[in-house]
């Protein structure tokens, strides 16, 4: 038994010990990375969307400017890199009274030329083509305006925003 003793007391010094000569320090390590982009760009080649006069009429109006016929806007950025396409609708102010301009937007990815355009939904995400290290899409605005029958005859004027965001 005091044998059995002995050892219990030396087990108990032991297990002592070990803990009264632990790691003093530690160290970790994390991966540091970062996302480089080209900046973006969006810009209006064309100038404005002009839709001339019209003849005030007793019956609703919605002429219209197809994209083939209307804006083109280009965007600039990263190549392959996705966009976030948004816009909506205009209020055109003259007199008192508004018209609500609907936009109609299209891209031809990088083809600065109308060709095999696509729909483009507000909110949908769009790829910029690359080119020579640069990411492109050509955006082309047309669309319709919504006159009311014998609609105040003014001066109609707005302002469409277009935005693309990484």
């Amino acid at each position: 038994m005091r044998s059995l003793t002995k050892l219990f007391v030396v087990f108990i010094f032991l297990g002592l010990s070990t803990t009264l000569f632990a790691q003093a320090s530690a160290s970790a390590t994390a991966q540091v990375t970062a996302q480089l982009k080209r900046g973006l760009t969006l810009t209006n080649l064309d100038g404005d969307l002009d839709f001339g006069e019209i003849i005030v009429t007793p019956a609703p109006q919605a002429p219209a400017i197809t994209p083939a016929l209307g804006v083109r806007f280009l965007a600039s950025g990263h190549p392959n890199k996705d966009v976030v396409v948004t816009f909506g609708p205009a209020t055109l102010t003259g007199g008192v009274s508004t018209i609500v301009f609907t936009p109609d937007v299209e891209h031809t990815g990088n083809s600065i030329t109308y060709v095999n355009p696509i729909v483009v939904t507000s909110g949908g995400t769009y790829q910029l083509v690359n080119t020579t290290g640069t990411g492109l899409l050509y955006l082309w605005l047309g669309g319709s305006l919504a006159i009311a029958a014998d609609q105040e005859a003014a001066d109609y004027s707005g302002t469409f925003t277009l935005s693309v965001a990484y």
